[in-house]
Order: C-alpha cells, then structure tokens, then sequence
C-alpha cells in the first residue's frame, strides 16, 4: 500500500483481488474510492461491478468501446 500514499490520479488493477476474500477486496477498492481514484481494473470477478461505472471491452484486434456496464 505505500504507492497509495503518493495518491496517484489514475491506479491500474490487474485482477488485484483475485488472491483475496470478498473482506479485503472490499477494504483495498474502499480506500481507493475514499481517495478519489480513478479505477481502471482487469478482473473476471463479477463483485468488481460495484466499484465501477463503465466497461472497456477491447477486441483483440486494436478496436475497443467504452461505454455503462450492462444491467446484470
């Protein structure tokens, strides 16, 4: 957690939880938020949903969307 003390603009998440149970991941996105974060995270778990307000998909050809998350 020491990069958090430098409260960077932006913090990149890739499948940062996926070692953690359902407590401390939302103890590690609580405190981003409460710094004003933006939270850009590669994850494949759905509780992620609620920590975030928009979905890029990439295409795997060099396109992407971004765009709300679909209602589940």
């Amino acid at each position: 957690m020491g990069s958090l003390l430098c409260s960077p603009r932006f913090v990149l998440l890739d499948e940062a939880t996926s070692a953690l149970d359902g407590a401390a991941e939302q103890l590690l996105y609580g405190q981003l938020l409460r710094r004003d974060m933006g939270l850009i995270s590669v994850r494949h778990r759905p509780s992620l949903r609620r920590y975030h307000d928009r979905l890029l998909e990439l295409d795997g050809r060099g396109g992407w969307r971004l765009g709300p998350l679909p209602t589940p």
